[in-house]
């Protein structure tokens, strides 16, 4: 991922992980005020990606913050059912259907997007997102490339493509295995959520290395 588009979706994802390990630590939260600082992060971002001064594509922050959002709603209400009844989905788009969404917009969207929004819908799947890859790509993709699969395999599998689209894209020249992750929903307590938050963090800045390395010649 670019440097200045790390800048513009880290924040969000470090924010959140927080959060689910607050709640996951039993702290007494209001959801609705973290919400809004949620919701205050994106725009602001936003803002910031609309700038002529920005080096990234608007269109393309907005396909991430898309991720971002449906990826939001999974993790809170798997930390807390209440969440269910404020999702940002309805607030941004009219929708509750993140389940099959996320798989249907990031193949059809994201996936003819910039290597960074593709980046951004990985790093959301193997941070929690879960979903229902079954239905999405069998009764709305109508797709049958993983029929007969586990929905972990799907997952799985999916990542696989979108770790590859990524080397393709950016670092075709480079050798070995391609990006991995558990893509297992974010479940397990503050260890967990920390670690999680070390991989956001180790992943992004070895892939801002790969873009000095590679990504200028």
């Amino acid at each position: 991922m670019t440097p200045e588009f790390a800048t513009l979706v880290n924040p969000t994802f470090h924010y959140v992980l927080d959060l689910t390990e607050r709640i996951q630590r039993g702290e007494s939260v209001d959801l609705r005020k973290e919400r809004a600082v949620i919701r205050s992060g994106l725009e602001e971002a936003e803002n910031r990606a609309s700038s002529d001064s920005c080096a990234v594509r608007l269109e393309d922050f907005r396909l991430a913050k898309m991720a971002l959002i449906y990826w939001i709603d999974e993790v809170l209400t798997v930390a807390d059912r209440n969440w269910q009844s404020i999702t940002l989905e309805w607030d941004y788009y009219g929708t509750r259907d993140r389940a099959w969404k996320f798989y249907v917009d990031g193949e059809l969207k994201a996936r003819k997007a910039s290597p960074d929004v593709v980046e951004v819908w990985y790093l959301c799947l193997v941070l929690g997102f879960e979903g229902d890859v079954i239905n999405a790509f069998l009764e709305h993709l109508k797709d049958s490339r993983f029929e007969g699969m586990e929905p972990e395999q799907c997952r799985k599998a999916w990542a696989a493509e979108l770790a590859q689209q990524i080397r393709q894209q950016k670092l075709p020249e480079l050798p070995g295995r391609p990006l991995e992750g558990d893509v297992r929903p974010l479940t397990g307590g503050p260890r967990l959520a920390a670690a999680l938050k070390w991989t956001l963090a180790l992943f992004t800045l070895f892939l801002v290395l790969l873009y000095f390395a590679f990504g200028r010649r």
